[in-house]
């Protein structure tokens, strides 16, 4: 199996400048470390799923507060 590590950082209207980590694997699927908010996770999510991606997991290890 092989993995690709993704680091979206600053992508201009998309992400609002957080750093989001996508591991890939050859399967397409996809685990999520880091989404930023609920509504930027919802981007990401969907932005991944337009690329033929699966996410399979999300991992959040800190909350952001509104």
């Amino acid at each position: 199996m092989i993995f690709i590590c993704i680091l979206l950082i600053q992508k201009p209207g998309k992400y609002f400048g957080n750093n989001i980590l996508a591991i890939l694997n050859s399967e397409k699927e996809v685990l999520l470390i880091d989404t930023g908010y609920e509504n930027q996770g919802f981007k990401v999510f969907n932005d991944l799923k337009s690329e033929n991606l699966t996410v399979k997991r999300v991992i959040i290890s800190h909350f952001h507060d509104l």
